[in-house]
């Protein structure tokens, strides 16, 4: 009967910094191949979207596509490097803290190299089609809430590029702020 019952076996798992740490490295690679994945099949619809449009429209459209592959390798490419850099970090006295200020980290880079990109993208596509990312993706717009776009407008198009750098810039500097908050509670940890 031992041999089908796992939780103990786990949990005596979990309490072993290597192992807490390789789960969580390979949970954010897998996290990151998963969002690569859906990300190349986002991109082939967008290029369905970008032909609907008029001749002049589609200039921002292929520079927003641009923009869409360098916010995914960008993204992705963070949060493997981050699960690499996870993987081969040493153990500390508090490796839940260890691994959540990495995620914190990881977060906010994703985060920022979507935005920023994004933004650039979602303000050009504004000025030359007429419209917002959401009409092209859909699923992009739902996660990167400033895309949406109202009335196309040199104003419009050139908020959407602020918003983008703003949200990136504010979001990693959030990140980071608790990353390094939780790297301070785990020095306090250590204290006597």
């Amino acid at each position: 009967m031992d041999k089908f019952l796992f939780a103990g076996w786990l949990l005596r798992r979990l309490a072993e910094p290597p192992f807490f740490r390789r789960l969580f490295a390979g949970t954010l690679a897998l996290l990151a191949g998963g969002a690569g994945l859906y990300a190349v099949v986002v991109f082939f619809i967008g290029w369905k979207g970008i032909f609907d449009l008029a001749a002049d429209a589609m200039a921002g459209g292929i520079v927003y596509q641009l923009t869409f592959v360098v916010a995914i390798y960008a993204a992705v490419h963070a949060a493997l490097l981050r699960a690499r850099e996870l993987d081969q970090a040493t153990d500390g006295d508090n490796p839940v803290l260890a691994v959540a200020a990495a995620f914190c980290r990881a977060t906010g880079e994703i985060w920022a190299f979507a935005a920023i990109p994004l933004g650039l993208g979602g303000g050009i596509l504004n000025w030359f089609a007429g419209q917002g990312a959401q009409s092209i993706y859909k699923p992009v717009a739902g996660v990167i809430f400033f895309l949406k776009a109202a009335p196309a407008s040199f104003a419009n198009g050139g908020t959407i590029i602020v918003k983008g750098l703003v949200y990136g810039i504010a979001g990693l500097l959030l990140a980071y702020t608790v990353a390094e908050l939780l790297k301070l509670a785990a020095a306090r940890a250590k204290q006597p």
